[in-house]
């Protein structure tokens, strides 16, 4: 399949298909564009400009919006109840209305069916669809039992995190969110793999904690606006400024404790101590979780065969948190505006 371009982009380019050739409409056209790469000089000097780090833009008479999909209990399927999933819900939601996002906990009822989580998505996406002031960000957090692309509702039906739950705030979908950052935390197990160590033991020296960095930047939303790159054409994707945050790596097990998710936890405590004296950037945080977890271990008995070894067979099992970047590529500051209880 061929597409004319743009004068700016030149000629023709083709779609890679299995229709037995290769998309260019025909020979001569494909002869005569066979040096043409779509690439012009204002292509890279716009990707020279977007190398300066640019902040979307937060205001406090802004609005934020967040909603925590928590799904508990199951019934009817061979799914066990998320013992200590609850603490996940309110320390959440406690943190929210610290960072003063509009929250809604509304899927913290025991038992919620595919059809519940879709009529809470639905609703929380007409608030967004209505609200008047500019929207700041909005934070979506999922949990529940899953597999890799998918969270089980709790009638045993799956649900495709990226299809029936992120692209629904896609900019065709939702022209308040264009260009608004979008956070999704994914708390799942993506499979039934246990990520052990191949190392029983291995010592690591910590090191120094290097000079806290004071130069974070306080640019007014006028500077921003003025020193903001922008690109040739304001056109976006389907999808963009989202970053999509998975609790584990594909096929592989999320841990949780009486107290909540390990992950959940962990992100939420980094975050209120992180954002209490000074603003966080969304993306710094996350790579220092990441890399926290990298060097994290579980210790555990492997009693898989059944029989208690009494510490005899020690296994080191891991969680590495996923960070899927989909067109993110400015920073976003957390910063609490009131203290917790």
């Amino acid at each position: 399949m061929g597409f004319h371009c743009e004068p700016s982009t030149r000629g023709w380019f083709y779609l890679e298909t299995t229709e037995g050739n290769d998309g260019f409409i025909n020979d001569q056209t494909k002869e005569n564009n066979s040096h043409v790469d779509g690439i012009t000089g204002g292509d890279i000097r716009d990707v020279l400009r977007n190398m300066i780090k640019a902040q979307y833009v937060q205001h406090i008479g802004n609005a934020r919006y967040a909603l925590i999909i928590n799904i508990v209990k199951y019934t009817n399927c061979d799914h066990a109840e998320r013992k200590g999933a609850q603490n996940d819900s309110k320390d959440l939601k406690d943190l929210l209305e610290s960072l003063e996002y509009k929250y809604e906990v509304t899927v913290t009822m025991p038992e919620s069916t595919k059809k519940d989580v879709f009529q809470t998505l639905d609703k929380f996406l007409r608030a967004i669809k209505n609200e008047k002031r500019s929207i700041d960000g909005i934070f979506l957090a999922v949990m529940g039992h899953g597999s890799n692309d998918n969270i089980i509702a709790s009638d045993g039906k799956e649900i495709d995190i990226f299809t029936e739950i992120i692209e629904r705030f896609g900019n065709g979908n939702c022209h308040n969110l264009m260009g608004v950052p979008q956070i999704f935390v994914i708390q799942t197990c993506r499979g039934d793999r246990l990520d052990i160590s191949p190392l029983k033991h291995q010592m690591f020296k910590r090191p120094t904690l290097a000079e806290e960095d004071k130069s974070i930047p306080t640019n007014t939303e006028k500077e921003l606006w003025t020193n903001l790159p922008f690109a040739e054409s304001q056109t976006l994707p389907e999808m963009s400024d989202s970053l999509i945050i998975f609790s584990s790596y594909r096929d592989t097990k999320s841990f949780r404790y009486e107290q909540g998710a390990w992950f959940i936890q962990l992100f939420i405590k980094a975050v209120e101590i992180a954002a209490a004296n000074k603003r966080i950037e969304i993306l710094s945080l996350l790579n220092g979780i990441v890399e926290h977890s990298k060097s994290k271990h579980h210790m555990v008995e492997d009693c898989r065969d059944g029989v208690s070894h009494t510490g005899e067979n020690i296994i080191f099992l891991k969680q590495l948190p996923v960070i899927e970047n989909v067109g993110f590529t400015k920073e976003f500051f957390f910063q609490l505006k009131k203290a917790r209880n």
